[in-house]
């Protein structure tokens, strides 16, 4: 037995090894994989929090002014945030280790749980494997998300009440409940929750056995400090949502996400919980398939009510299949529609299976039998870490990936106190925190949304607009932002990534100074109709012939018929596909441009050229292009 305790031990270590190495290893990937939209919005508010400090009404600056709209109590922004700040290291790396080491916390409280169930201490080392070998938490257990952090308060808070109703019974272990179960529910209430009504249950359970009257088993001292240890937490968590509901109505699109608004997103429907696709999509497919060994999970977490066992391990077993399944049903379509959410209540599962195999299989069926089904668990686990979640997890993000682009562009582009507006990203953070800019990104079912199509800047306050960003919807089109930017306004308008932007452009403040030799091409320069709109395209790429010389700040386009003099626009430099292919050294990042230009272009010849600004001076390059309208 000891030779077996010392493997299952030996195989803990390594594959918690195993998962900080990837955590680390990969921890500096921006918050772009998987379920960007929520990541890019933990990631959003904490960098918001760094550069405002702390406040209630904290800022999520995605939805237009007032840029409040609090959800979760933000704890695990602000501890990232602080973090960050202390640590210098970038944040990406700093909310993902976070993140990572949240999970690695809840192996602590894991620990007083099995001594105090009077567990043997192999069902601790299974728990561990099993925990830090499942895809899912290997995967988001090092992700930009709060998850990790409510689920160590959750399990935290469970282990004290643990403590409390079957070895210390102190008052103590019931106050670092309350305070941990009000962490938990203020960081995220659907994690903690689905837990009330089981720990509440195992009290009567438990406490209707010891003696004493019923009277003192629902009303005496100790039940009322028990109850006052589940009351405070949810009544603070339901001031928390009432607060933030508050804040969230002075937002035009908060309007639409209070409690209220979303109580039928959060909970789904009776259909939905009474259809098969709860157990196919999310027990099957999501939970037992890659983080339980399928049918051989399913057998375990079947074992100790099959064959014969103590009664103590069947009720523990129970309280985890519990714990882990009733989740799935009070906030059903949250976990049919996220893939990550079930990371609040696989855990159980996972201390069910390692209850099943410590204390049932390895007792029952000996040492042998116990490794090899925890071996086909976790090579099933590794397996499916490969093929589901290693690609995303490896998955590199440079200038060529839409948001790194895209927000490039415009933190390059639009002063740090100024605002964009932004069109075909539902209300994604995505293109805010890349760019680390203030926005109002407009989903399609904002009620407003055809009022600031047409004129983004009576959105966000006089004088703050930025930039407007448009991709891939039919409103507003190309020809709508460029008929706009060019209403009475000085604005260039590109395209890159199949988004549009308009930023306000430059003008050259003198004239061309000599030559330069560049490399590059004018890639497309045609005149032609776009949503019933004439207006010319142009799209290159061009950087110094010398690497040692600096790569143009700005990159004007010039653009002239026979026998007129030439008229300059400024471009927007956006990244280039092609040029890391055509370029052997020197700088490479946003060496393309591009620009549309709506007008009457009459048929004719046009010569099209390039001038580069930098180090304060306009030069012109060799690279042009001969244009025929018609």
């Amino acid at each position: 037995m000891k030779k077996t305790s010392l493997a299952i031990f030996l195989v803990a270590v390594l594959a918690v090894a195993y998962a900080a190495y990837l955590a680390i290893a990969f921890a500096a990937q921006p918050p772009l994989d998987l379920h960007a939209f929520r990541q890019a919005q933990t990631a959003l508010t904490t960098y918001w929090l760094a550069q405002d400090g702390f406040k209630l009404a904290y800022e999520t600056p995605v939805v237009g002014p007032p840029f409040a709209i609090p959800f979760e109590f933000p704890i695990y922004q602000a501890i990232v945030a602080g973090l960050w700040k202390v640590s210098g290291l970038p944040l990406d790396v700093v909310g993902r280790l976070t993140s990572f080491a949240f999970l690695l916390l809840c192996v602590l409280p894991a620990r007083s749980i099995t001594r105090n169930l009077q567990l043997p201490r192999s069902v601790f080392w299974i728990f561990v494997a099993l925990l830090f070998s499942s895809p899912i938490y290997v995967y988001w257990g090092r992700s930009f998300l709060i998850e990790t952090a409510a689920l160590f308060f959750a399990v935290a808070a469970i282990g004290f009440f643990v403590d409390y109703l079957f070895a210390s019974r102190s008052a103590r272990s019931l106050l670092l409940f309350a305070v941990f179960a009000t962490l938990a529910v203020l960081q995220k209430a659907t994690t903690w929750l689905p837990v009330v009504p089981v720990l509440g249950l195992a009290y009567l359970l438990v406490e209707g056995k010891r003696p004493g009257s019923l009277r003192d088993l629902l009303v005496g001292r100790r039940a009322l400090l028990v109850a006052a240890g589940f009351f405070v937490p949810i009544a603070l968590g339901f001031v928390w949502v009432r607060f933030s509901d508050q804040v969230k109505l002075l937002n035009p699109l908060g309007q639409q996400m209070t409690s209220v608004a979303l109580s039928r997103w959060n909970f789904g429907s009776f259909l939905q919980r009474t259809s098969g696709d709860i157990w196919t999509t999310v027990v099957w497919r999501r939970l037992l398939v890659p983080n339980l060994g399928a049918l051989l999970g399913l057998f375990l977490l079947a074992a100790p009510f099959l064959v014969r066992t103590q009664a103590r391990v069947r009720w523990i077993a129970l309280a985890a299949l519990a714990l882990g399944i009733l989740p799935l049903f009070v906030f059903t379509n949250l976990h049919l529609v996220h893939t990550y959410y079930q990371s609040a209540n696989a855990i159980y599962l996972l201390f069910a299976v390692a209850v099943a195999l410590g204390a049932v299989v390895l007792p029952r069926l000996g040492s042998a039998s116990a490794m090899l089904m925890l071996a086909v668990i976790l090579v099933g686990n590794h397996a499916a870490l490969d093929s589901e979640y290693m690609g995303a997890l490896q998955q590199r993000f440079t200038e060529e990936n839409r948001d790194v682009a895209v927000g490039g562009i415009l933190k390059r582009e639009v002063p740090a106190d100024k605002v964009f507006v932004a069109f075909g990203n539902d209300w994604s953070s995505t293109f805010a925190y890349m760019a680390q800019r203030k926005s109002f990104t407009v989903p399609r079912w904002f009620k407003g949304y055809t009022q600031i199509a047409q004129a983004p800047e009576r959105f966000v306050g006089p004088g703050q607009l930025g930039a407007v960003v448009s991709c891939s919807v039919p409103v507003p089109n190309a020809a709508d932002v460029a008929g706009w930017a060019s209403l009475g306004r000085s604005w260039k308008v590109g395209e890159t990534q199949g988004c549009v932007i308009a930023v306000p452009q430059k003008t050259m403040e003198s004239g061309v100074d000599g030559t330069i030799a560049c490399q590059g091409k004018i890639d497309v320069a045609q005149v032609a109709i776009r949503y019933g709109h004439r207006m010319l395209s142009v799209a290159g790429w061009t950087a110094p012939a010398d690497s040692r010389t600096t790569l143009a700040e700005r990159v004007f386009l010039s653009v002239s018929a026979r026998g007129a003099p030439a008229t300059y626009f400024d471009t927007l430099k956006v990244p280039g596909p092609d040029v890391k292919e055509q370029l052997l050294e020197g700088e490479v990042s946003y060496s393309g441009f591009t620009r549309l230009i709506p007008g009457d272009w009459k048929p004719g010849e046009y010569e099209l050229g390039v001038v580069q600004y930098a180090s304060g001076r306009y030069q012109a390059c060799q690279l042009k292009k001969q244009l025929v309208v018609e």
